[in-house]
């Protein structure tokens, strides 16, 4: 595993790039706990999976979290955005 970021407005955030998403990942900001698969839609990170604290964007929560997925080129980035709202149009077509 390699770190891959560090800090962020003042507070500690670790994230290491991981292969192995059959593997348990645990945080102890309330006694153990197993991280959850989550998936960001940011446009920064589109689709990105990552494991991270159950409580995860709540108060008190560890702030660890861990990439599963790398990266994605900037062509990508570029493309999918365009392609889900396409989806989303032909699915809203279809239930109309």
């Amino acid at each position: 595993m390699r770190k891959s970021h560090a800090t962020n407005s003042g507070s500690d955030k670790f994230s290491w790039n991981n292969d192995y998403s059959h593997e348990k990942h645990f945080c102890y900001c309330d006694g153990e706990k197993t991280l959850i698969l989550k998936t960001t839609w940011t446009k920064r990170n589109l689709g990105r999976r990552y494991w991270a604290c159950p409580k995860y964007g709540t108060n008190g929560y560890c702030e660890i979290f861990i990439w599963l997925d790398g990266e994605m080129c900037e062509r990508s980035k570029q493309i999918i955005p365009g392609l889900l709202k396409k989806i989303d149009k032909l699915e809203d077509e279809i239930n109309e």
